[in-house]
């Protein structure tokens, strides 16, 4: 075994981890510390270069795949609960019960969907919370309080007591599959106008400097420095 990291491990550890994945003499075996969606995004950056590094990436096979039973919280770094994918999707019949009542709030599964080419998303969306008090639980699972929730989504909470039938969809991204179509690297490539980095339109020059006139009209105060 070779790696400084094995200093800090110790042998049997290393061990353990070659047993683990059935490591051969030959192999290198590639972890991260780190929590777990940080390490599977770190982790699937060094796959996807060493697919490119290998040639094991055929760019003239397409290769679709759904991705469903997406959790409807996760945890934030602070400790408590926000949403994966978006927060007004509706959970999985079997656990409708635990979301009005705030258990096993990590394992709620969602009817959340995306469609996947190449490992690039093509597509997703939900099942929505067309009730109320599916959205309402969504929140106070987040910690929304009374007051916090009527001020984000009590437009929403107000139209759907008055009843609204079981609807979703999906949005899909054209541009990303004309990007794969193509066997481009960056989605700019087969935008007409794209946007830098920053977010400017060069055609058209835009985000420019708004007239004081339009300030006032938009109802924007600025700081003494001018922002």
């Amino acid at each position: 075994m070779q790696s400084p990291i094995i200093k800090y491990l110790g042998e049997d550890i290393a061990k353990k981890i070659i047993g683990k994945v059935e490591a051969e003499p030959g192999d290198i075996v590639f972890f991260s510390a780190a929590g777990h969606q940080t390490a599977n995004k770190a982790l699937d950056q060094v796959r996807q270069e060493l697919g490119r590094m290998l040639h094991l990436i055929k760019a003239d096979e397409l290769h679709p795949a759904w991705v469903v039973d997406f959790p409807l919280f996760e945890r934030t770094d602070e400790g408590g609960w926000t949403f994966s994918h978006n927060p007004f999707s509706m959970p999985k019949k079997e656990h409708v019960q635990d979301h009005l009542e705030g258990r096993n709030i990590g394992k709620i599964i969602s009817q959340q969907y995306d469609l996947v080419v190449n490992g690039n998303e093509i597509g997703g969306g939900s099942v929505r919370a067309h009730k109320s008090e599916i959205l309402e639980a969504t929140y106070r699972n987040m910690g929304y309080d009374r007051e916090t929730m009527l001020k984000s989504v009590g437009h929403m909470l107000d139209a759907f007591s008055y009843g609204a039938p079981p609807h979703g969809g999906i949005a899909w991204g054209v541009d990303r599959l004309m990007m794969i179509l193509e066997r481009k690297s960056s989605i700019r490539e087969v935008i007409a106008f794209p946007k830098t980095g920053s977010g400017e339109d060069l055609l058209f020059g835009s985000p420019s400097v708004l007239p004081d006139k339009k300030i006032r009209e938009a109802n924007i105060q600025r700081s003494a420095s001018g922002h």
